[in-house]
């Protein structure tokens, strides 16, 4: 019964919220006052007493000194009592079932709390955002998180349900889908793996009854060759290049799956990052990026990879705003120019004024050798990563001034925004940490 008590006692805290929780104690103390009087559970008191007693050498009558069953139970009662009372005092490591949300954290698939929790699938698992995702969605206590991707074996620092699968395939995607309560689709790649994956994943979701909850990884792009502030109103052109033209497709093609919810990133940095934190860490160390005056005012809107992260997660769990999109950037976004100041900085390096003869050099006479020379080097193993090509894509996005409206973001999923400092901070020890394994592993990099 006194199990039994405490055991109703610990549900009732899991549900019950934190501002009633001083009422209820009360409520309780008042109600439960007369059982106090009884004298504290003392179990092993008589037992104490007779070891002492045969260790004196003294004759000693056992049945005076065990409790009667009648004492034993009053005492009993008396305890539950004050634990009801005070819950705090229940002993943790005798009542597994009420471990606190850090212990839920832990929880990997398999376990006896699995049960509980939400199947989400994962596509393209083993990007920088797909992974961040898992990770997250494990360390959650309402996800269990299915990690699925092309590959044959998934890099993830933890233990989770991983599938490979063709993510084109609509019959792949629809039993990768059984159970699951939801989808994150962060597939990237060109622009027909983009439009093929998004046509797989509605078409399987459409099979299923009730459709599952799709959270779609966008991105700004839609927008196109947009210029000053944009909100999810704005129309979605796609007219910037071959992969805006995917996006903004399958934001069109997701009108027939009313369970979708779009997200429009920025530019999405943060330790990681390929581009926007390792590639521009190299060119911001080879000074072949800096102040590029009038070509770099344009403006960087720049997200956490946190951030987005934190707006997939309420996304899933947010009701009624299927159909919704929503922009994801920082507010006060700073420019190009600004944004390779402060991470130069962070780096500990000098910013030096590139001049806009260098900039054509290196998109025009630089860049294509360096391209070819990056392919090579996947195929064969050189011993040494040749520069990354400095493209004409990054220099048009340099100078294009279209500003993110994310108010609706921070409006309805309660989004907060990491500081740009610290972000920035953050994302240099990574890439500084990374570049001297580097160096450490390959000494002739």
């Amino acid at each position: 019964m006194a199990v039994a008590l405490v055991r109703m006692q610990v549900e009732i805290d899991r549900a019950e919220p934190a501002n009633c929780r001083a009422v209820s104690e009360a409520m309780r103390a008042e109600a439960l006052q007369p059982l106090l009087q009884i004298r504290p559970f003392r179990p092993f008191r008589a037992q104490r007493r007779g070891r002492t007693e045969r260790h004196q050498g003294e004759q000693t009558d056992r049945g005076a000194q065990a409790l009667t069953a009648g004492e034993a139970a009053r005492e009993l009662f008396a305890s539950v009592a004050q634990l009801l009372i005070c819950p705090s005092k229940i002993n943790r490591s005798i009542m597994p079932e009420s471990k606190s949300s850090d212990h839920l954290s832990e929880r990997r698939p398999g376990d006896t709390h699995s049960a509980a929790r939400l199947r989400v699938l994962v596509l393209g698992a083993s990007g920088f955002i797909g992974r961040r995702v898992v990770q997250s969605l494990a360390a959650s206590d309402w996800a269990m998180p299915v990690a699925a991707s092309h590959r044959t074996a998934l890099d993830l620092p933890i233990a989770v349900e991983a599938v490979q699968l063709d993510a084109r395939r609509a019959s792949a995607v629809q039993d990768a889908l059984r159970g699951a309560a939801g989808v994150v689709n962060c597939i990237t790649g060109d622009a027909a793996t983009i439009i093929a994956g998004a046509r797989a994943l509605f078409a399987a979701c459409a099979r299923l009854t009730p459709p599952p909850r799709v959270v779609h990884l966008s991105t700004m792009m839609v927008y196109g060759t947009a210029t000053g502030t944009v909100d999810e109103t704005a129309p979605l052109k796609g007219d910037w290049d071959d992969y805006s033209r995917a996006k903004a497709e399958v934001e069109h093609m997701s009108r027939a799956c009313p369970a979708v919810v779009h997200l429009r990133p920025g530019i999405v940095y943060g330790p990681g990052s390929p581009i926007w934190v390792a590639r521009i860490g190299r060119w911001l160390l080879q000074h072949r990026l800096g102040d590029l005056s009038e070509a770099g005012l344009g403006f960087c809107n720049l997200v956490h990879v946190d951030d987005v992260v934190q707006a997939i997660l309420q996304a899933l769990r947010m009701p009624g705003i299927e159909g919704e999109a929503f922009n994801l950037a920082a507010p006060a976004a700073p420019t190009w120019n600004e944004y390779f100041r402060q991470f130069a900085a962070a780096l500990g390096t000098p910013l030096f004024p590139i001049s806009r003869l260098r900039l054509q050099f290196e998109q025009h006479i630089l860049a294509p050798p360096l391209k070819i020379a990056e392919i090579l080097s996947r195929i064969w193993n050189f011993g040494w990563r040749p520069p990354d090509p400095i493209r004409p894509w990054l220099m048009r996005l340099c100078g294009q001034r279209l500003r993110l409206d994310a108010r609706k973001a921070e409006r309805m999923l309660g989004i907060q925004w990491t500081p740009l400092d610290r972000g920035l901070r953050d994302s240099a020890a990574w890439f500084l940490g990374q570049t001297n394994s580097n160096k450490l592993n390959n000494p002739r990099l």
